[in-house]
């Protein structure tokens, strides 16, 4: 698979996360939209550069086994980055809309 094929999967990925984390009831689209946008870009830019640095320490340490293992946790951890977000928001709106 190309970086363009890489790409389109990612977009996919949020696009399909954000979809149903606008289908809450009684909480406006605008309202969890940016704020889980921003959060999951900034904390998977953040994750990839930490994992980056790490899966190489790994390959210069123990070898390339070590680095496959730190590039495994780290795709992971990236595909659960918008899930985890979604979550978080998901149960705020509800919080506030039960509450407010």
């Amino acid at each position: 698979m190309d970086s363009l094929g890489v790409l389109a999967a990612i977009l996919a990925w949020l696009l399909i996360l954000g979809i149903a984390l606008l289908r809450i009831p009684g909480v406006g689209m605008r309202a969890l939209a940016g704020p889980w946008l921003v959060l999951t870009v900034v904390s998977m830019g953040c994750v990839f550069m930490a994992f980056f640095v790490i899966s190489y320490g790994l390959l210069f340490a123990f070898g390339r086994e070590a680095a496959a293992a730190g590039v495994a946790v780290a795709a992971i951890v990236l595909a659960a980055t918008p899930v985890f977000w979604a979550l978080v928001l998901r149960r705020r709106a509800r919080r506030t809309a039960t509450h407010g």
